[in-house]
C-alpha cells in the first residue's frame, strides 16, 4: 500500500507541474491525515509498533526524478 501510495501521489505530484502537463489533472486527493489514521490501524503492537512517515519526502523524491527525466515530444 505503502510505495503503491507513494507511486500515485508522486505521479499526481509530477502532472500538475506546468512544465509536464499543460492540461489539468485531476489526481486522488492528497489527505495525509486520513492515510496517517489507516497506517495507524494497520499497525500491529508488537511487530510493527512505530509507524513513523516518511512519505511526503520519498513523493517528492519521486516526482523531482520524474519531472527532471522528462522530456517534451
Amino acid at each position: 500500500m505503502k510505495s503503491a501510495y507513494i507511486a500515485l501521489a508522486a505521479l499526481d505530484r509530477t502532472l500538475r507541474n506546468t512544465n509536464v502537463s499543460a492540461a489539468t489533472v485531476q489526481g486522488f486527493p492528497l489527505d495525509h491525515a486520513a492515510l496517517n489514521d489507516t497506517v495507524r490501524m494497520l499497525s500491529h503492537g508488537q511487530f510493527a509498533p512505530d509507524q513513523a512517515q516518511d512519505w511526503q519526502d520519498q513523493i517528492l523524491a519521486a516526482s523531482n526524478a520524474q519531472i527532471s527525466a522528462f522530456t517534451p515530444d
